[in-house]
């Protein structure tokens, strides 16, 4: 057998209450003393705190309640605290140390799912010297509903709206999607459109200039209509929609009843206006109702996008006119399409009156006391509102019932 394999290990125990552990070999017997073991300080309760505690009243899936109670350390070194959670209730908020015979301030809150009575037992944990103690204590409050609230609108009937689209005819190579998808949206909802390419030239298909959005034929006209083959001219969308608007062309087109109105500008290219941006938001200084005519600008945005040139007053017209922007170098024009919707082309928006309980899980949405599902339907926290996605019919009634914490 190998010297290697004559190894053996005893335990020996040291004076004073240390352990030492003995290596023998057939070199000889070495004795290594190992660190004292520190004893459990915790011999008797540290912390001191109420056993009961009564939490005031909380809606269910509201707001928290919370109380305040007084935490002291009755023992002679120093304690770290950390707390547990049980169901509703938890610390809110707890000294992260407390020194001895120290005294301070924990939240207790409660923050219910459902109503009625609740109680819970919490633990406050002591921590000192690698161990720890537990201290329990009882907590209990009561949960109340909260205030059921709805309201109701009838559809009204479709109000004229106007799109005039100022295309550019070359910069859109791979913009068949968009376009479809514009129109697919916009033929949900009742509105004319005109598209016009950066040099004023209107696009008829079918000989026609001006497009009903709920004609069966609107989605195959827009989509041909937003393909205009190049041809000379001043390449400018903004000269391009004041001179439309100054002439009221198409006929048929600015009509003076017409209160939602939009410019759509897409081009990948800087607009050749010989004016500023001040001088192009003065130039289109034409309120109908009282609202300005605001203009959506798809365009390159930034220094980055490399699908055209930018042009920082396109930016600056869009804006100022209370418009939207999105960039051209985007695969989904997602900005656009909301602007859209949020000017409200295709989609019913019902305001609500007090927001609902934290989200929209509660919240029943129906036409003529019919529940639509949630795909067809969205809560815009923004604006507190119901959107629908297609609106419904003329004096269809419809009603959102939901949650609130407001009184």
């Amino acid at each position: 057998m190998s010297r290697a394999s004559l190894l053996t290990f005893g335990l020996l125990l040291g004076c004073g209450g240390r352990e030492a552990t003995s290596l023998t070999t057939d070199l000889g017997a070495v004795e290594v003393v190992a660190s004292p073991v520190t004893p459990n300080p915790f011999t008797t309760p540290c912390l001191q705190v109420a056993r009961a505690l009564s939490l005031p009243d909380a809606k269910a899936r509201c707001s928290r309640s919370t109380v305040d109670a007084p935490i002291t350390n009755t023992c002679a070194f120093p304690v770290r605290l950390s707390g547990e959670t049980n169901g509703p209730f938890g610390v809110a908020r707890l000294p992260l140390e407390l020194a001895p015979n120290a005294t301070a301030t924990a939240t207790f809150a409660f923050l219910p799912e459902s109503s009625g009575r609740q109680r819970s037992t919490l633990r406050l944990v002591a921590h000192a010297d690698g161990f720890t103690q537990r201290t329990e204590l009882m907590l209990e409050a009561t949960a109340t509903e909260p205030r059921t609230a709805s309201v109701e609108q009838r559809a009204p009937l479709p109000q004229p709206k106007e799109l005039l689209f100022i295309i550019d005819d070359d910069g859109l190579p791979d913009a068949d999607r968009q376009i479809g998808n514009l129109a697919l949206f916009l033929s949900l909802g009742s509105s004319r459109v005109v598209v016009s390419d950066l040099a004023g030239n209107l696009q008829r298909p079918d000989d026609l200039a001006v497009l009903a959005s709920e004609s069966p034929a609107f989605v195959d006209r827009f989509t041909r209509a937003m393909h205009p083959p190049r041809l000379p001219g001043k390449r400018s969308c903004h000269e391009t929609a004041r001179r439309l608007m100054q002439q009221r062309q198409p006929p048929g087109f600015w009509a003076p009843e017409v209160l939602e109105r939009t410019i759509v500008c897409i081009m990948n290219e800087a607009d050749q206006s010989d004016l500023s941006a001040s001088a192009m938001l003065g130039a289109w200084a034409v309120r109908f109702g009282d609202r300005p005519t605001p203009f959506l600008v798809v365009a390159p945005m930034g220094k980055f996008d490399t699908c055209g040139v930018a042009d920082a007053r396109l930016e600056q017209l869009a804006l100022g006119t209370g418009g939207a922007r999105d960039t051209l170098c985007q695969p989904a024009w997602g900005r656009a399409l909301e602007f859209l919707e949020r000017s409200g082309w295709w989609s019913f928006v019902l305001p609500l009156q007090g927001p609902p309980v934290r989200s929209a899980d509660r919240l029943v949405v129906t036409v003529d006391g019919i529940a639509l599902p949630s795909s067809v339907w969205r809560l815009d926290t923004v604006r507190n509102a119901v959107v629908l996605a297609v609106p419904p019919d003329p004096a269809q009634r419809v009603r959102a019932t939901w949650e609130t914490c407001d009184d």
